[in-house]
């Protein structure tokens, strides 16, 4: 993202160049009557326009917080290393009326791609965690390839070129950089779509349940870190076998497509809502404590019941769903223990007779009969 807004503010800033001629040492006022601007202007107005991406990424790593912060660093110091080069290239060329090449400015423009190649190559591997030898296979077989080709097509007709082999090595270097670049972002965005058709549930369009389970070891740590507690919630449909008894194996798919929507209407951002298995769901809450955990049970468990779901072939039916809920370390010691009491007290859910929440220790919070939640049982004391 702040890389994103970065390109865009480079974009407005280019435009306003291109259509107020500064590079030409004017700035054209809407009268149509020619600024002069100075030099030194000129070479701070560039500077400033590609500078604008390193205080946007800057600014979107405080904003966002992301972990880890080291790539975000990389790009940052890529995006300084060429505004470094444009203010060296711009005040040889616009105050000095120097244009030699290669000069020390190319120098700073050849140095950024190390810093960008790493920096992708970092987000790369947070995506895809683990060793992939076909992929590194791949790789390899397109970069030899490609400098093949780069080889017979680009250095070799330098070589043969009257120019200086500075200025050669300089000309081919920024396009073998470049195609460095390219293929570092091709796998990239290979890897991070093939990484959201694995994670993500066909149906519901939620995480799966590999996904929020490969993320517990981090929350347990973040956990473990901070003080802060999480909460973890797993949500099972009440009588769902009798739907698809009852109405089809389709009409049950669209039933838990729009029960997968209503709990993640439910939901707060920052909350990790899977598809678990069949017609259970699981929801991962940061910061969530013991105090505030059955708030948001019964927040999923009333969003579900309020309304009909209308079906494909017309028909309307009323779904409950059942929450087990544990909270992390206050319920259970480690992500094992912590999915075995949250499970124990869905089952526990279900056996109070269903449409309810039971946490922690097997507390029950009794559903109650409201307006907007005919499906629910008069309350039960015990």
């Amino acid at each position: 993202m702040a890389y994103l807004v970065g390109g865009v503010g480079y974009f407005v800033l280019y435009t306003l160049f291109v259509a107020h001629e500064i590079g030409a040492g004017t700035i054209r006022t809407r009268a149509g009557a020619d600024v002069p601007v100075g030099p030194e202007t000129q070479v701070a107005l560039r500077c400033l326009l590609t500078a604008s991406t390193v205080g946007a990424i800057a600014l979107g790593v405080r904003r966002w917080r992301p972990e880890p912060r080291a790539p975000w660093v990389l790009l940052a110091v890529a995006q300084g290393l060429y505004t470094v080069a444009d203010a060296i290239f711009y005040t040889n060329l616009i105050v000095f009326h120097n244009s030699i090449f290669p000069s020390l400015a190319d120098l700073f423009y050849i140095g950024r791609y190390p810093f960008a190649i790493a920096a992708l190559a970092l987000l790369f591997r947070q995506r895809a965690p683990g060793h992939n030898l076909s992929a590194v296979l791949d790789t390899t077989s397109i970069a030899v390839a490609v400098s093949l080709l780069y080889w017979l097509y680009v250095i070799t007709p330098y070589e043969r070129a009257a120019s200086g082999q500075l200025a050669q090595l300089a000309s081919v270097a920024f396009p073998v950089m470049d195609l460095g670049l390219l293929i570092v972002a091709r796998l990239a965005a290979l890897v991070a779509e093939q990484r959201r058709l694995a994670t993500t549930d066909v149906l519901t369009g939620l995480r799966t349940r590999r996904f929020l389970q490969n993320q517990l070891p981090a929350a347990v740590s973040r956990a473990d870190r901070s003080g802060q507690p999480f909460a973890l919630l797993l949500v099972d449909v009440d009588n769902f076998k009798s739907i698809n008894d009852r109405y089809g194996h389709p009409c049950g798919d669209t039933a838990l497509a729009e029960i997968g929507s209503r709990l993640a209407a439910a939901s707060r951002p920052g909350e990790l809502l899977a598809r678990f298995g069949g017609e259970e769901f699981a929801l991962l809450g940061p910061t969530v404590g013991p105090e505030t955990v059955g708030e948001l049970a019964e927040r999923l468990r009333r969003n579900v019941a309020r309304d009909l779901i209308e079906l494909d072939s017309g028909a309307r039916l009323r779904a409950t769903v059942s929450v087990g809920a544990a909270v992390y370390p206050v319920h259970a010691q480690d992500q094992t223990d912590l999915l075995i009491a949250a499970d124990r007290n869905l089952y526990a859910a279900k056996a109070a007779g269903r449409n309810r929440v039971v946490i922690g220790c097997g507390a029950v919070i009794e559903s109650r009969r409201t307006a907007d939640d005919p499906a629910a049982p008069p309350p039960r004391h015990s």
